[in-house]
């Protein structure tokens, strides 16, 4: 994954996520919207590569599709991840 340089080498991210059913995935809402469930990960820059940015990630919640939507959301997409 590639880490934007705004994006501190370690933190926590804490978002909520709700499964959309009409669209068939999940997606990050506003706090204490109806449905969502909390969720928390921990991450950590291991190095730098040609390809991007190798992370260390430790769930604190284990949420559908959590690793995926939290790091896109601070501009970090998965390296060959099709969704």
């Amino acid at each position: 994954p590639q880490v934007y340089a705004a994006a501190p080498p370690e933190g926590e991210l804490s978002d909520w996520v709700l499964k959309d059913d009409k669209a068939r995935c999940m997606k990050i809402v506003p706090p204490r919207t109806r449905g969502a469930q909390h969720a928390r990960l921990k991450y950590r820059t291991l190095g730098k590569e040609k390809l991007g940015t190798l992370l260390e990630v430790e769930l604190l919640t284990g949420r559908k599709h959590q690793i995926r939507l939290q790091l896109s959301e601070i501009g970090c997409s998965i390296l060959g991840d099709r969704k």
